[in-house]
């Protein structure tokens, strides 16, 4: 069986406050995927990659945003509801990852 060492790297993304609508901001990220898809089929360079790879997660907290919106009473509430979300996520796929080092056997 392989073995594989984890690390964990931490990634900063804002919460932004963008006067759009959801259907707009779908279609950015939709546009954002589609610029990763391109560079992966391209064989671009990691970094490049990585960069793209980027704006879609940006572009998806964004979305996260306007669809928080109408059910907070404030930005600060739209920001914690996101951030929850996010936290909760960064947990769930921690776990995930811990799972699979016991059921694999990774260091």
């Amino acid at each position: 069986m392989k073995q594989s060492r984890h690390q964990y790297v931490t990634l900063h993304f804002p919460i932004l406050h963008i006067d759009t609508t959801e259907r707009e901001q779908y279609d950015k990220v939709v546009e954002e995927y589609n610029e990763f898809r391109k560079e992966l089929f391209s064989e671009s360079e990691p970094e490049r990659m990585l960069h793209e790879l980027q704006d879609i997660v940006q572009a998806y907290v964004t979305l996260l945003c306007v669809k928080a919106k109408p059910f907070s009473i404030d930005e600060r509430e739209v920001a914690d509801k996101v951030s929850d979300i996010l936290d909760q996520a960064n947990q769930d796929h921690r776990k995930k990852i811990e799972r699979y080092k016991a059921d694999r056997g990774w260091l």
